[in-house]
C-alpha cells in the first residue's frame, strides 16, 4: 500500500473494526496509521488554538523517515508557556492510535514520548 490513493478507502473506521483484529492491526502499522498519529497533533494543537502550517508526511524508504505536524516559530513562546499543553500535544499521536486502534505503536511515537517524559523530569 502506498500513496495517498490507498489510506483514502481505509479511513473507513466503522468498516475497519468489523474487520478481524489482524486486519486493524496492519492498517494500524501501515501509512494509514502514521497519518492518523499525525492527525493526533494536528487535532491537539487545534484543540490549543495553536494553527498548524503544514502536516509532513516522508514516505521514503531510507532513514531518516521523518512525519510531522508543524507550526510556524512564532508560536514557540505560547507552546513553552503551557506544559501540560505541550505534554498533551506531544501525546496525542500516540494517544489517537491507541483510541482508534486500541493499540499504539511506541517506534513510531519514540521522539514525542520521550520528550513528553523529559518534560515530566524523567530522562
Amino acid at each position: 500500500m502506498s500513496g495517498a490513493s490507498a489510506l483514502l478507502p481505509m479511513l473507513d473506521l466503522q468498516r475497519l473494526r468489523m474487520g478481524s483484529e489482524s486486519d486493524w492491526k496492519a492498517v494500524a502499522r501501515s501509512e494509514t496509521g502514521t497519518v492518523i498519529h499525525e492527525v493526533g497533533h494536528f487535532l491537539a494543537a487545534a484543540k490549543l488554538g495553536l494553527p498548524s502550517d503544514f502536516v509532513m508526511f516522508n514516505w521514503a524508504s531510507e532513514s531518516p523517515c521523518k512525519h510531522a505536524v508543524y507550526m510556524h516559530e512564532r508560536y514557540n513562546d505560547e507552546v513553552r508557556a503551557n506544559p501540560s499543553g505541550l505534554l498533551g500535544l506531544l501525546a496525542a499521536g500516540y494517544a489517537v492510535e491507541m483510541r482508534v486502534f486500541g493499540i499504539g505503536f511506541l517506534n513510531r511515537a519514540t521522539s514525542d514520548l520521550e520528550a513528553a517524559a523529559g518534560l515530566l523530569g524523567f530522562k
